[in-house]
């Protein structure tokens, strides 16, 4: 097996599984969630920096599609986004598929979408995957915590979102009476997330990986297959990942997470070292979120997103990075 190959795949279970959960009826009555709705399709409508900018609360973190692929507050993420806005002529966006997860004044939506994008003299037709967390402030949504990634293939890292995705769902809503509750403080909880997340990345096996998550699941990838649903699915990927493994060590350079003791939010940028059966080793970057509920007494997945970011003279993903922005409690819930 072909050290890339194996790394591919591998990665996708340190970082790439969205659980979307039973479908429930989409709450027509719903201010909130017709409130979230706009934010995300007004968003992915876009087409300058200064529409888009005001989605985003003060503290929001950013894990872009595009190199560096990082930024923290306003500053850095208008230094991130505002170049790709400087050339678009319009854009028609639309969503293959949206969940929304929402507990009081905490949310986290996962989407596929679809954009055509008018640039002069260049018509891009992409497809991606997205997942937002959104924090209610002073009676609006504000995007509190962005990750979007373009498909890739795992051999060579080359950029598919030109690739067609069959993949076409109903929007899917989780609301509060979905969570089991009842809320723990917030200090607690920061703290049990941050244990979850440790408990994932240092997963040895299949088995001790795999309990991290909820029943039903979805898995949104960079590396490509972009899309896996169902428990059975995923412990088959995580399988395959570990064929080969002999080790895996993540040190986590950046993180963040936000809760309201029902609901969380973790990300990270992290640090792999990889080691083989046969003695082969790499280093690899990659970023992370997902989005949580507590149940039973512990956390498990329920959304989930992990990618490398594109560099735009290449079009390939970049599995190495040197990240230098840098606060690491950026996005922590108030």
């Amino acid at each position: 097996m072909r050290l890339r190959n194996f790394v591919g795949r591998r990665a996708a279970l340190a970082t790439a599984i969205l659980f979307a959960g039973a479908v429930s009826a989409f709450a027509a009555d719903d201010t909130e969630v017709k409130a979230i709705e706009r934010v995300e399709r007004g968003f992915g409508a876009a087409t300058k920096y200064e529409q888009a900018a005001r989605f985003f609360a003060p503290d929001a973190a950013l894990l872009d599609v595009f190199t560096p692929g990082y930024a923290v507050g306003p500053e850095e993420i208008r230094k991130s986004l505002e170049w790709q806005f400087a050339s678009i002529k319009s854009i028609d966006n639309s969503f293959n598929e949206l969940s929304i997860m929402r507990s009081g004044d905490l949310a986290c939506t996962a989407s596929i979408q679809h954009s055509v994008v008018q640039n002069p003299g260049r018509t891009d037709d992409v497809t991606f995957v997205w997942l937002d967390g959104l924090r209610k402030t002073n009676g609006r949504w504000d995007i509190v915590h962005y990750h979007a990634a373009f498909p890739l293939d795992p051999k060579t890292f080359e950029n598919l979102a030109n690739r067609p995705v069959t993949e076409q769902r109903a929007t899917v809503v989780h609301e509060s009476d979905w969570f089991s509750g009842p809320a723990i403080p917030k200090a607690q909880a920061e703290a049990e997330l941050r244990k979850w997340a440790d408990g994932l990345y240092e997963a040895q096996n299949p088995e001790e990986a795999i309990k991290y998550y909820d029943d039903d699941a979805t898995m949104y990838a960079g590396p490509m297959p972009m899309v896996r649903r169902g428990r059975a699915e995923i412990l088959q990927r995580i399988r395959d990942d570990f064929s080969g493994l002999k080790s895996l060590r993540a040190k986590i350079r950046h993180s963040g997470v936000i809760t309201d003791g029902v609901l969380g939010i973790v990300w990270s940028l992290q640090d792999l070292d990889i080691v083989t059966k046969d003695g082969r080793s790499a280093k690899m970057n990659i970023r992370q979120t997902d989005c949580l509920r507590r149940k039973g007494g512990k956390w498990l997945a329920v959304q989930e997103i992990w990618s490398y970011p594109i560099d735009l003279h290449t079009w390939k993903g970049v599995p190495v990075l040197q990240y230098s922005s840098g606060d690491s409690t950026a996005g922590a819930a108030k």
